[in-house]
């Protein structure tokens, strides 16, 4: 059985504007293969299966591939996520709303704030779409993750513990989200 804390993060439109485009950032389309260095971050991501579904989604649109090419690299890589796939497991949040996730960044160009620039691109990305309200998760564990989603500019709304045993999501949310602490 697998079980984790999840900190969730928003981003509000109305009140922290609507992010920033990155002239390095691309957005991968679905017709065209992907870079072999984003295939190769996403099979290494979950199992086979996760794969498939991922790459089925994107190719259907339900998800958008971005990355941020440095010297012909993808070094950072970023997803958004229509809504309609997270709104059983996410309900507790506002209905409407985007979500972004997974992200990952090339270990040779960690450190050098890729992540908040692909956070910032997809957010003004959402925010043109008409989203006001955008949210973000990350293992409670995984700091350098919570510290980028921070840097941002996202605000915590809560954590929230996760259980699942195999495919089978078993419980989802017990208690009521709390607010995380801020990482330093």
């Amino acid at each position: 059985m697998d079980h984790r804390i999840i900190a969730f993060y928003r981003w509000e439109v109305e009140a922290q504007g609507s992010g920033r485009r990155d002239d390095d950032a691309v957005e991968w389309d679905p017709l065209r293969p992907l870079h072999p260095l984003v295939e190769l971050q996403l099979k290494g991501s979950g199992n086979a299966l996760s794969y498939w579904r991922m790459i089925r989604r994107w190719r259907t649109g339900l998800i958008r591939f971005f990355s941020l090419m440095i010297d012909g690299h993808p070094a950072c890589l970023g997803a958004i996520h229509n809504w309609s796939l997270q709104r059983r497991e996410l309900s507790w949040l506002k209905p409407v709303g985007g979500f972004l996730g997974p992200f990952w960044t090339d270990p040779a160009y960690r450190g050098r704030g890729l992540y908040p620039r692909l956070l910032l691109h997809t957010v003004c990305i959402l925010a043109e779409m008409g989203m006001s309200q955008i949210y973000i998760a990350s293992q409670a564990s995984n700091i350098p993750s919570r510290k980028g989603i921070e840097r941002a500019g996202f605000r915590a709304i809560g954590c929230r513990e996760v259980r699942r045993s195999g495919f089978r999501l078993l419980v989802h949310s017990v208690p009521a989200p709390k607010r995380p602490a801020r990482v330093t």
